[in-house]
């Protein structure tokens, strides 16, 4: 994705196809906030990688996902389901 055109066109014919078979869409890899802007203009439902967590034991991934925190760049609130706030803090801080 981002620089490299042909990515970005796999990326989003896997997310139209899946779409279309009426199955929802997990970006894996995220890592800069213009792969996280161009996932949300096509749609992709949810996302996970470096940008929103670094690796954390199952304890604190459960509290993650528990919290339902939504994703913000700059001042916009994403409009879809990613779950986690990239000023949050995993208890213990993460270790």
């Amino acid at each position: 994705m981002g620089v490299d055109k042909e990515n970005s066109e796999i990326v989003r014919t896997i997310i139209t196809l899946a779409h279309n078979l009426g199955v929802d869409v997990i970006a894996e890899g995220v890592e800069t906030s213009e792969q996280l802007t161009e996932l949300r203009t096509l749609r992709c439902e949810y996302g996970q990688g470096y940008f929103f967590s670094n690796p954390v034991d199952s304890q604190v991934a459960e509290a993650l996902v528990k919290s339902r925190r939504q994703w913000e760049i700059g001042q916009k609130t994403s409009q879809f389901p990613i779950d986690f706030e990239y000023s949050y803090q995993p208890p213990g801080g993460g270790k």
